[in-house]
């Protein structure tokens, strides 16, 4: 399901795991000033009800088949869908902007920058049981380390509520994608310019893989976003939609 609004360049934007379009709102509403924004609803999330097990390359494929060649901003689980697009279709992807992002999310003896293999497993676990309260668990570990973690926390909750609960099926099928995905090999062969977004204070997935993974890229970028957790765009939204503004017109320097 795409949301489509305002004019100018086509921005497609990819929200995170078990959130929906509504994620991207505020910048969204700023971005369409002066671009064609494209939210996207992943199967099984927000409007799309398609409840059935995806994997990557099949999340990447429904979003590219529903959108025109665009820039591409892609969160959380969102950034992996969106490098997979790019990966599949570079003519379609035409620059990328990765916020809370890790091409892989669970750690490893040579990946220490992301969730350890033990919390990423209690939260598989726990879907099996009780995918609402695990989604709440989540949104309240987004919140971890942000300057102000109450006020990050209820706006993400705001924004999880805001949308009817994902599908067991595509949620299990996030976890699993997240699980298991490493696209570290993938990311020296994409030109597309980049730009790799984090929160200094990102508990999920912590800014140093961000800014390792631009490094593995030749036309990437880092930036950081002081006091900020995993959705960045939640408290510091102008700050985040200046990055994007800057990006997309061609900026945006190292940080």
């Amino acid at each position: 399901m795409i949301h489509v609004s305002g004019s100018g360049p086509d921005v497609v934007m990819v929200h995170g795991w078990g959130m929906h379009s509504g994620a991207w709102a505020g910048v969204a509403t700023a971005l369409a000033a002066r671009y064609t924004v494209h939210r996207v609803d992943l199967p099984g999330h927000g409007a799309d009800t398609r409840d059935r097990t995806w994997s990557l390359g099949a999340f990447a494929d429904e979003v590219l088949a529903s959108t025109p060649p665009a820039d591409w901003i892609g969160w959380s689980l969102g950034s992996q869908v969106t490098l997979a697009a790019a990966q599949r279709a570079p003519e379609q992807v035409r620059r990328m902007i990765l916020v809370g992002a890790n091409p892989r999310f669970v750690a490893a003896p040579d990946w220490p920058d992301a969730m350890p293999e033990r919390v990423f497993q209690a939260f598989r676990e726990a879907c099996v049981e009780d995918g609402e309260g695990v989604l709440e668990r989540f949104v309240g570990l987004q919140a971890l380390g942000a300057a102000d973690p109450e006020a990050t926390l209820r706006d993400m909750r705001r924004m999880l509520h805001g949308a009817p609960e994902p599908g067991y099926k595509a949620l299990r099928a996030g976890l699993e994608i997240l699980a298991t995905t490493d696209l570290r090999e993938l990311l020296p062969g994409l030109a597309q310019p980049t730009l790799w977004i984090s929160g200094s204070a990102d508990r999920v997935s912590p800014p140093a893989a961000s800014r390792a993974a631009a490094g593995m890229m030749s036309n990437a970028r880092f930036r950081a976003i002081e006091g900020a957790g995993h959705a960045p765009f939640v408290r510091h939204e102008r700050e985040v939609t200046a990055l994007l503004d800057e990006f997309l017109a061609g900026g945006a320097k190292d940080s």
